[in-house]
Parts: structure tokens; sequence; C-alpha cells
């Protein structure tokens, strides 16, 4: 669960959101869903209408020894029609279109050294 709020000397906003993250590991296998919601925003001028979004993301992990590991996930992010949220980028900003809906598929490979 999370509260973020920004506040300045005569204005503030606020929004609530929160996460279900949910994994599962059998052997070398490891299979992880998790919902996440973001509410309204609400500022001292009242409620942002239809500034709520939902994700979905689904993964898997294959271990192919105590250090390295290949997976996939896929995000896919439903914003409602006044919300902007994306999923972060190569350089970790969030952009987006008001309303647009977003996903994103990952394949990569780790390795802890």
């Amino acid at each position: 669960y999370d509260t973020s709020k920004v506040e300045t000397s005569t204005t503030w906003s606020k929004r609530n959101g929160w996460a279900i993250p949910v994994s599962y590991n059998v052997g070398n296998h490891g299979i992880y869903v998790t919902y996440a919601r973001v509410g309204d925003t609400k500022t001292n001028a009242g409620t942002t209408a239809d500034s709520s979004a939902k994700q979905w993301v689904l993964g898997y992990d294959y271990s192919l020894s105590k250090r390295t590991s290949v997976g996939v996930n896929y995000t896919k992010l439903n914003n409602d029609a006044g919300a902007v949220y994306n999923v972060a980028n190569n350089k970790g900003t969030n952009v987006g279109v008001a309303g647009s809906d977003v996903s994103q598929f990952y394949a990569g490979i780790r390795h802890a050294y």
C-alpha cells in the first residue's frame, strides 16, 4: 500500500495505490503474478475524475544455476480516461498520453557476481 502526497504553499495533491504480488517457486521454475491499482488523484480543488489505473504483471524465471537465471514477463497497464501512468522507459522516466493503455514484454538473463 502506498500513499503519495505533493504539497506547495497553496496546493496539494494525493493518491493511494496498492499491489498484490504472488510468487510460486518449484525446483528451478518461478512463476510471478502481480495486480496493482492506483486510485483517483485528490487535490485541494477536489477529485480528478478518471485518473486511476490498473496493472497486471505475469512472469516466469528459470534458474540455470545458483547465480544465473533467464526469464520473461509481460506487463499490461490500463489507464482510465484521465490517467497518464506508464511503465518506466530505459531512462527511468514516465511518459504517456492520458487514457492510453500500455503493455511491455521483457526477456532477459540475470547473473549475480
